[in-house]
């Protein structure tokens, strides 16, 4: 089971995200679920790490488990932020739906 849980700011703004686990693994080889996930979330890791004013930290120091702290995103970029995660989230919640048994998903917000 992967297990993802997203924190998010009262603000909306994205905080942390961390993923563990694996999806079923079917003859010692990752099953579409698992792959389909790493992809989502390398690839908006490597977006957010790549965009000017944005600062994040963290990484995926074992297979099956990658950690991400948001520790600024300036005004100027709140929408872009906020519609790159949005996109974040439909295929997430999209691949719960086709994998229910390989896939949960938490959000929380934090009261400040």
């Amino acid at each position: 089971m992967i297990e993802i849980v997203l924190t998010f700011r009262d603000s909306g703004l994205l905080e942390t995200l961390i993923s563990r686990g694996h999806a079923n693994r079917t003859a010692d080889l990752p099953n579409e679920a698992c792959a389909a996930v790493s992809v989502l979330l390398r690839t908006a890791a490597r977006l957010f790490s790549h965009t000017d004013g944005v600062s994040i930290i963290g990484g995926a120091e074992k297979p099956g488990h990658l950690e991400l702290k948001v520790l600024d995103v300036p005004e100027q970029h709140h929408e872009w932020f906020r519609g790159a995660v949005d996109l974040l989230m439909l295929g997430l919640r999209d691949l719960q739906e086709e994998y229910p048994d390989s896939i949960q998903i938490r959000t929380d917000v934090r009261k400040r």
